[in-house]
């Protein structure tokens, strides 16, 4: 009986909203800042490689 199986997950997803995306949106706001500090931390690191 696979196809009953295959039609129950299907019933399944549809039932479960998509809040773990918009949570997933709601975090990449605070990410950019992070970003920019990773940026600023590399940003030396390559002037050092380059002087030696």
């Amino acid at each position: 009986v696979p196809l009953a199986t295959a039609s129950a997950r299907r019933e399944r997803k549809v039932e479960r909203p998509p809040r773990p995306r918009r949570h997933c949106r709601r975090q990449p706001e605070p990410e950019p800042e992070i970003q920019d500090d990773k940026l600023s931390d590399l940003k030396p690191l390559q002037v050092e490689m380059r002087r030696r």
